[in-house]
């Protein structure tokens, strides 16, 4: 769309040609391939938020066609009816439901282009534009599933139309401008922000003398809005609520928010949403790398010459606007809590860029006018071509490199839920979890949807008959009555989940606990010992090698039994001997502790896997492996017991 529009404004005008056209659908296939690389896992992980639109995209595929999504403090519809059309081709996966955010993105580029085109010059829009494709913020809001992203396009499409349409008198295009912005309310709740910055633009242009040019354009736009925003408002108007609560939970004026200071607050919330572009930026992980501002040092020196210049040029209709647009627009972000936030920003995005783009072409006029044609004659364009080149490798760096691999961010995206999620599609047999996945993390019903899981409600037994099945649990309620509840026959081995981390949540910790039950062995030879309090080591598998994936360690596995319930809690060794002593250890609780000895009764069989680092000074065939048990309380170990029940050793060695 935002293509097409930029050729069709080119063609209706004398502001493009060829030449332009070509850059700008370049710029466009380069903002595109950055925001497809890799969709699907970087960020890794997939938050609630995008989950959430997800599940409604499937309610849309199942019938439901609701013109305003009430839950999840309430969402408009336009991202969530994109994404059922990329869900129902792509199937219920991460990239499916980012794939909208990824194609909203790429069009904004060229309609950006469009605006500074209209506004200014091909030149600025181009500079723009291209500015908007190798950007962080940019580009990290076209890579997350949430609706903020469709706000900017809509706002440069409807702003350029209306635009193009008032200077030529043409009242299609003013129509067709009026018909953009109104559908620019389906996508993002800070939209209602702007008819007070139209209002205010339309007083200064009746005030420098533009009363005709108004008389003949408000009316076309406001008919082209009110055309295509109707449905929504009808919908909106009979539970205005709707998108009232939102506002009055991240509001300052609260005085939860203000701390009983309304006036300081507000100050210090304006600061921080000007400083956004160059001083620091949203600390959110999920929205930024955190702090860094949506200008890097090269392109932030350009964006204060734009400043300056359209401070200048005061007169102009083109510098006010922008001016204008950028200030009024933190409004929502100001006058909500955690100022900045990137997200209630996004409405600043489609003309804040135009800033620097003014300031990267008087820049070249300067350097055209300062440097003789003779000695470089292309010199201004190779200074903005170095500088776009070194402001893109910023972002590389910054977006491939140091925000996907920062713990932070996994955490941010949720990346535990999409783990389970895979544990839970990628097993073969039954299933069975805790409902608390299915009804606190988005995410799991989601991805897993299409599984025939047993949810279990909390106290709730599973009622498994037989293996293989496999149980996640959430280890933060009673755990032991699950165990106990499995039947007899069958090995279970017990996996600690990967970590998450809520937003206001002072530490990390484990999402859940996975129990993956086989069969027991139909024939067993005798055990490789026999421990006091009824405990046998039935046998054990060491590996012919350590394992290369960094650091190198040696995984064994234990296989244990109880003939009675033991009657105290223990930690299992895996102790590597050498020549001269003990040169590596695994300690724990059985299973990583998912299976503590309290919790055993006959019948079952625990597989207790360690993983045993392997110093780089030994190799594997210097190491005797030494197995055993200690009370956890004392850490007295358990005797070795020969076949009449004497003590013969405290530790077994494996063969």
């Amino acid at each position: 769309m935002g293509v097409g529009f930029f050729v069709v404004l080119c063609s209706n005008s004398r502001l493009g040609n060829r030449k332009t056209v070509f850059w700008v659908m370049l710029v466009t296939c380069l903002g595109a391939a950055l925001r497809l690389a890799a969709i699907g896992s970087v960020p890794v992980g997939l938050y609630q938020d995008e989950a959430y639109n997800g599940l409604d995209a499937l309610r849309v595929l199942s019938g439901t066609h609701p013109l305003y999504f009430a839950a999840n403090n309430g969402r408009e519809p336009l991202f969530i009816y994109l994404a059922s059309a990329s869900i129902a081709g792509l199937g219920r996966t991460v990239a499916a439901v980012r794939l909208p955010a990824a194609l909203l993105g790429t069009l904004t580029i060229p309609a950006i282009a469009a605006l500074g085109s209209v506004l200014f010059n091909r030149r600025v829009g181009l500079l723009a534009a291209t500015l908007v494709a190798i950007t962080f913020w940019p580009l990290h809001l076209s890579r997350i599933a949430f609706r903020a992203v469709g706000l900017p396009l809509f706002i440069a499409l409807a702003l350029a139309a209306g635009w193009h349409g008032a200077r030529r008198g043409n009242r299609g295009w003013i129509l067709a401008g009026g018909v953009l912005y109104g559908l620019g309310f389906y996508t993002y709740l800070p939209i209602y922000f702007t008819p007070l910055i139209l209002a205010m633009f339309a007083i200064y242009l009746w005030a420098t003398g533009h009363r005709a040019r108004l008389r003949r354009s408000v009316p076309w736009f406001v008919a082209g809005a009110a055309l295509s925003v109707a449905p929504l408002a009808l919908t909106t108007l009979t539970d205005p609520s709707l998108l009232l609560a939102r506002m009055g939970q991240v509001s300052i004026v609260e005085s939860a928010a203000n701390q009983g200071e309304l006036w300081g607050t507000l100050f210090r919330q304006i600061g921080r949403g000007l400083g956004m572009f160059f001083l620091q930026g949203d600390m959110i992980p999920r929205h930024n790398l955190p702090g860094r501002p949506v200008f890097d040092w090269l392109i932030a020196p350009f964006l204060l010459i734009g400043v300056i210049w359209a401070g200048w040029n005061w007169r102009r209709p083109a510098a006010v606007m922008t001016l204008l647009w950028t200030l009024l627009m933190l409004g929502p972000t100001v006058l909500a809590e955690n100022a900045p936030h990137y997200l209630r920003a996004v409405g600043v995005l489609p003309v804040v860029f135009l800033l620097p783009a003014v300031g990267l072409e008087q820049g070249e006029r300067w350097l055209a006018r300062s440097v003789p044609p003779r000695r470089i004659k292309m010199a201004p364009l190779a200074m903005t071509g170095l500088l776009l080149a070194a402001s893109l490798a910023t972002t590389l760096r910054d977006y491939y490199g140091r925000y996907a691999a920062d713990p932070l961010t996994a955490y941010a995206f949720q990346h535990a839920a999409v783990e389970l999620a895979e544990e839970i599609n990628n097993y073969a047999g039954p299933v069975w979890a805790s409902d608390r996945f299915a009804g606190k993390w988005e995410t799991i019903p989601y991805l897993a949807g299409d599984r025939d899981v047993h949810w279990l409600a909390e106290g709730e037994l599973p009622q498994i008959t037989d293996a293989p099945a496999a149980l996640f649990l959430w280890p933060y309620e009673p755990v032991a009555p699950q165990i106990a509840a499995l039947p007899v026959g069958i090995t279970v081995q017990g996996t600690i989940g990967p970590l998450v981390k809520g937003d206001l949540e002072p530490a990390a910790y484990p999402l859940y606990w996975a129990y993956r039950l086989e069969p027991a062995p139909q024939f067993q030879e005798s055990p490789l010992a026999h421990f006091e309090d009824n405990i046998r080591l039935e046998m054990a598998i060491v590996a012919d090698q350590t394992t290369s994936a960094g650091d190198a360690v040696l995984p064994v596995t234990l296989y244990w039994t109880a003939e009675e319930s033991p009657g105290a809690e223990y930690v299992a060794f895996v102790h590597l001997v050498g020549a001269t002593g003990l040169v590596a250890q695994d300690d724990s609780v059985p299973a990583t502790g998912t299976l503590p000895t309290s919790w055993w009764r006959p019948g079952i069989w625990i597989a207790d896997v360690h993983q045993v680092p392997m110093p780089s000074t030994h190799s594997r065939e210097e190491c005797q492996v030494v197995v055993g048990l200690y009370r956890s309380d004392n850490q007295e170990r358990l005797a070795v017991l020969n076949p009449t029940g004497r003590p013969i050793d405290d530790a077994v060695i494996l063969p």
